[in-house]
């Protein structure tokens, strides 16, 4: 995946996690609860290797799973 499509991904979580939050905090208290919760966690390091072999190897990993 290349970082548009991650972005986007991202976002869609965002939303979902929104919502849930939706359910019983109004708009700006979930607003700041989530950028504590982002601002507190731990950094995780990226992970190392070209996307499009990160991305063939995963298109291979599927391709022997489904047979």
């Amino acid at each position: 995946m290349n970082t548009t499509e991650v972005d986007f991904i991202g976002k869609m979580i965002l939303d979902e996690v929104m919502e849930l939050y939706a359910t019983v905090l109004p708009p700006a208290e979930t607003k700041a609860i989530m950028k504590s919760n982002i601002n507190s966690s731990k950094d995780i390091a990226q992970i190392q290797g070209k996307s499009s072999e990160r991305g063939e190897a995963s298109k291979k990993e599927c391709s022997n799973e489904s047979e």
